[in-house]
């Protein structure tokens, strides 16, 4: 099954039978993909988080309620949406990825969500989707912001393309407060990003939407070919 194996201009918002998407970091964002993913009628899913929930994740993480304080965020998220789509398969892990391990706790599904908080966990996804050419979804928010972007290897820029490690390190992912709706509507802005990818309508651009001023921005991001993950991809 192909990410991108609709016409292009056919734009649909049908999952693809068949479909395996994993999403990495089950904060506000991934809590809410994941969902969303659940809920439009996906078939196979893998929840990848090394945390717990605590008392602060409870107001924009949808998943999780007070009685889940102190449990482990991938087993608990998993309980919740089989709940509301007992069909899917949905497998999770407590892992915390890593350059050396990526291979066998994500293994090589259709889509990759990036949902993480951290600059390491970023660049290790990127550099691992980039790899096994796994299509790759950049979600985030923070202040009052949502971003995302799509990362199809051979074709789009990769995260590398325009914030290489040195950048990234001086820009917490998770700096400062974020307010409680704008996980949410970054992770449902991303998960309508994969149909665009699907639909092969998407060429790349990173998407944000400005929480307090209602504005939104789209700026094509073109690859660079110096890009020391992705350049030599064809």
């Amino acid at each position: 099954m192909s990410a991108s194996s609709a016409k292009k201009g056919s734009f649909s918002l049908k999952v693809p039978e068949g479909m395996h998407v994993a999403v990495v970091g089950l904060g506000g964002t991934g809590c809410s993909v994941s969902q969303m993913l659940v809920r439009i009628g996906l078939a196979h899913l893998s929840l990848i988080d090394p945390d717990s929930v605590s008392r602060s994740n409870i107001g924009r993480q949808i998943c999780y309620a007070e009685r889940d304080i102190g449990r482990p965020k991938a087993e608990t998220c998993r309980e919740f949406l089989s709940r509301i789509s007992p069909g899917c398969e949905i497998e999770f892990s407590d892992d915390l990825v890593t350059d050396s391990n990526a291979e066998r706790v994500i293994g090589k599904p259709d889509i990759l969500f990036d949902c993480t908080d951290n600059v390491r966990s970023r660049l290790n996804l990127n550099r691992y989707s980039v790899r096994k050419r796994i299509t790759e979804i950049f979600v985030s928010s923070a202040y009052n912001s949502a971003q995302v972007k799509g990362i199809i290897p051979g074709i789009t820029s990769c995260l590398e393309c325009f914030a290489n490690e040195s950048i990234l390190a001086n820009t917490p992912c998770s700096f400062g407060d974020v307010a409680e709706t704008m996980p949410v509507i970054a992770g449902l802005l991303g998960v309508n990003l994969m149909f665009s990818i699907i639909s092969n309508n998407y060429n790349g651009e990173i998407i944000t939407l400005n929480g307090k001023e209602y504005t939104a921005e789209k700026v094509r991001i073109d690859r660079n070919p110096e890009c020391r993950t992705c350049g030599d991809l064809r």
